[in-house]
Parts: structure tokens; C-alpha cells; sequence
């Protein structure tokens, strides 16, 4: 009667009965092995039970796909104050939170490093490639478990100088899109969009690169927005992360069932760029 009730309760099926319910923990499991008379051992396994939470190996790459030819300038009247390179040279302010365009990418892709942990009947079992037990997995982008696209800057920026000559305030401010941040052995949280205010310094058009976090955090009234399109982003790729951004496709072969786990924690090697991402269940 106990087996009969063990596999009911691993199912689902058994309504159990609180009020005859002992002090003893009950620890339900995925499988069983029944022993017969001869010494041999049959296993019994539940076919819809599903790990209780999955953690993938990956490797951050940072993509750069930026126009090379895009360039903002600042004009003064008919005299220009010179041509800005954004991407192929920039001249940045003294007041850029970042001054290198090594920097930036865009965008950040986090590969599948073909090893990974499950968890199971509390037992942690390791594994390699996109199979392990009775299950497949599966991601929205061939072998990337996660995918951050940063918006950039798609036509050159000119703006003017206001009030009288030599003035180093423009008539506007607007903040352009730049890509994101992303820098060898940093962690996902400063992994960010970045956008840039066009501003003039020493008779020259520089750029001033700020975060987006710290945009949003403080954002001033005098200052326009210039989005390419959409609601601009304000998640890093560690937010998305913990947010449940990434997610893992994964069906029973035996039973041909799916679900989907979704990330909800990360920990990074440190001083690499490899990433450790833990995956559950999401919930139907």
C-alpha cells in the first residue's frame, strides 16, 4: 500500500489526507527501485517529474556592429566646430563617464559552454551537451542562452551652439543612443545601454557619454531624449538576467512533453568573462 501511495504522491494524483499526516517528514521522489526475489533491481521512474532547477556554463561575447562613418559636429553659425567620429574616432568630453571606445559593444551574447548541473530528488548531477537524462534543451537563439541587443546611433547628429559666438551651450540637449558598456572580467550589472550628449569643449564638438542607469536615475527636464525607436532601455544584462530574460526550452523525450525555465541568478568568474546561470521552473 506504501509503493501505491509513493507513486500516486509523485504524480500528483494522491489526495493526501492532512489530518493522518505524522510528525515525519515525507521526502518525495522522481524514482524508485523495486528489488525481487531473483536480485535483480527494476527501476521505476515517474516520467513527468521535472529537475527543480538547471545551471548552464556560459562565455560573454560582446559584438561591435557600429557605422563607422556616423559622426556628430556642432556648428557655431556657418563655422563648424569640427567633424566627431563617434565610433571610428571619438573625441570624448572631460566629462564622460567613459572615455575609451573599446568599451562598448553592440551587443552581448552569453554562448552555452556545453556543461551544466541539474537538480534533482536534492541530488546535483552534472552533465555535458544539450542532453541529460530524459530531457532536451532547447534556447531561443541556437547555442546563446541569453541575447542583449543595444541601441545605437543610425544617422550623423548635427546640433548648434546658442546665444552669442564662442558659447559652449548648445540650443538643445539631447541624448543620442551609443551602444552598451561592456569591458573584459566586468561584472553583467554594468552591462548597460550608454547614450551620448553632443557638447563643446575647447572650440572642438565632443561627446559626452553617460549610463543608463545613472540617466534615469537623475533625469533633468532640459534634457530631450532621442530615441531610435521603442521605450529605451533601462535593465542591465544582470537585471535581465535575474528577471528571467533568459530562457531554456526543455522536453521529456520519453514523453514528449515541454516546459520552460527561466533564469533567476547568476555568478560570475571572476576577473573572466564566464558566467554561471541558474534556471527554474517557470511557473504555468
Amino acid at each position: 500500500m506504501s509503493l501505491i501511495r509513493g507513486i500516486r504522491s509523485m504524480v500528483r494524483e494522491y489526495p493526501r489526507d492532512e489530518r493522518g499526516r505524522t510528525e515525519q517528514n515525507e521526502n518525495v521522489v522522481s524514482s524508485v527501485v523495486l528489488e525481487t526475489s531473483d536480485d535483480e533491481d527494476f527501476y521505476v521512474k515517474i516520467a513527468n517529474a521535472w529537475p527543480e532547477s538547471i545551471i548552464l556554463s556560459g562565455r560573454i561575447i560582446a559584438e561591435k556592429n557600429f557605422d563607422s562613418a556616423l559622426f556628430a559636429e556642432i556648428s557655431n553659425g556657418m563655422a563648424s566646430l569640427g567633424k566627431n567620429y563617434v565610433y571610428s574616432a571619438p573625441l570624448f568630453h572631460s566629462a564622460s563617464e567613459i572615455k575609451s571606445k573599446d568599451n562598448f559593444c553592440s551587443r552581448i551574447c552569453i554562448k552555452y559552454e556545453n556543461v551544466g548541473e541539474f537538480l534533482m530528488n536534492n541530488k546535483t548531477n552534472s552533465f555535458c551537451g544539450n542532453s541529460f537524462d530524459d530531457y532536451e534543451m532547447k534556447f531561443e537563439a541556437d547555442d546563446f542562452v541569453f541575447v542583449r541587443e543595444f541601441p545605437k546611433l543610425s544617422a550623423s547628429v548635427p546640433e548648434k551652439l546658442a546665444g552669442t559666438s564662442g558659447s559652449t551651450q548648445t540650443a538643445t540637449h539631447h541624448l543620442y543612443p551609443y551602444g552598451g558598456f561592456f569591458r573584459y572580467g566586468a561584472h553583467s550589472e554594468e552591462m548597460e545601454a550608454c547614450f551620448f550628449q553632443v557638447i563643446a569643449e575647447k572650440s572642438k564638438t565632443a561627446i559626452r557619454i553617460l549610463r543608463s542607469k545613472k540617466i534615469f536615475a537623475s533625469l533633468s527636464e532640459g534634457i530631450k531624449l532621442d530615441f531610435p525607436q521603442g521605450t529605451p532601455q533601462q535593465k542591465s544584462v544582470y537585471d535581465g538576467l535575474l528577471g528571467g530574460e533568459s530562457r531554456i526550452f526543455l522536453t521529456n523525450k520519453i514523453t514528449s512533453e515541454g516546459c520552460v525555465y527561466k533564469s533567476n541568478s547568476v555568478h560570475h568568474i571572476s576577473a573572466t568573462n564566464l558566467i554561471k546561470i541558474n534556471f527554474i521552473k517557470e511557473e504555468e
